[in-house]
């Protein structure tokens, strides 16, 4: 969405974000982006409706869009991040959320993990980062960690195979968001090929699972190194955190 709000700009249009996915559980509750975000533009929305200077644009029109190898070059990830900052600003409840949360990491020396299984590991995406073995993981995290003298570990997972992992490594020192972790569900259910399939038992389930894991990501790059293996979610955790991370280790072993 970044990326068609920079196609509108640099064509003359004020961007105005509407996502009502087809046939999904939101369709009926109102724009997505309005859900968790501010509209990216200092305007009477419908005052610029009226006039006609708005455009959605088709989401294949546009030229510049982020890559994941964008995460190894220092100008591309602060070009990112100022486009964050600039375009996706979230709204006052979810920023309250994201606050709330921080405590998790308040004043502590923390390096961030982001461990990606379930539908990544299983299906192999073509062409996405394959992802690290956890052994290996472990014993990277192990050496940014002593040497740089840290407290506790942030990690950011959706498989309770790699958090079990990490706390035994690591006893005492794993801080997480209280979540629900969805391997369990994801293998059980063969008729489920990606973790979006996974529904917990609670009211308005969609939505919680969408903020959880941004709230997750926005402490990811609020930690002081981060200990990846390059996923969408590590990805946009580097560009928020615009090159102010003491240590950055993303594994690079090729691509699905």
């Amino acid at each position: 969405m970044l990326s068609n709000i920079i196609w509108c700009i640099e064509n003359g249009y004020k961007p105005i974000i509407n996502i009502y996915p087809k046939g999904g559980c939101y369709s009926d509750n109102g724009n997505l982006w309005d859900k968790m975000l501010k509209q990216p533009f200092d305007a009477d929305q419908e005052k610029i409706m009226q006039q006609g200077n708005y455009i959605i644009c088709p989401i294949n029109s546009f030229v510049v869009h982020a890559r994941m190898t964008d995460t190894e070059d220092k100008q591309k990830v602060l070009f990112w991040n100022k486009m964050f900052k600039t375009f996706a600003a979230f709204n006052e409840s979810t920023q309250k959320y994201f606050d709330n949360e921080y405590e998790i990491i308040e004043n502590k020396k923390v390096v961030a993990c982001v461990g990606r299984g379930t539908d990544y590991t299983n299906t192999k995406p073509k062409g996405h980062p394959i992802q690290p073995d956890i052994n290996e993981f472990l014993e990277k995290v192990e050496e940014i960690y002593t040497l740089g003298n840290y407290e506790y570990i942030y990690l950011a997972t959706e498989e309770k195979k790699i958090a079990d992992a990490f706390k035994m490594k690591f006893p005492n020192k794993i801080l997480e968001n209280k979540r629900n972790y969805f391997d369990e569900k994801y293998f059980s259910d063969e008729k489920i090929e990606w973790i979006s399939g996974v529904h917990f038992n609670r009211d308005n389930d969609d939505f919680l699972k969408s903020i959880e894991y941004m709230s997750s990501i926005n402490l990811v790059s609020k930690c002081d190194s981060l200990v990846a293996g390059l996923c969408g979610g590590s990805e946009i955790a580097i560009y928020w955190n615009g090159l102010k991370y003491r240590e950055c280790y993303c594994f690079n072993k090729g691509v699905y």
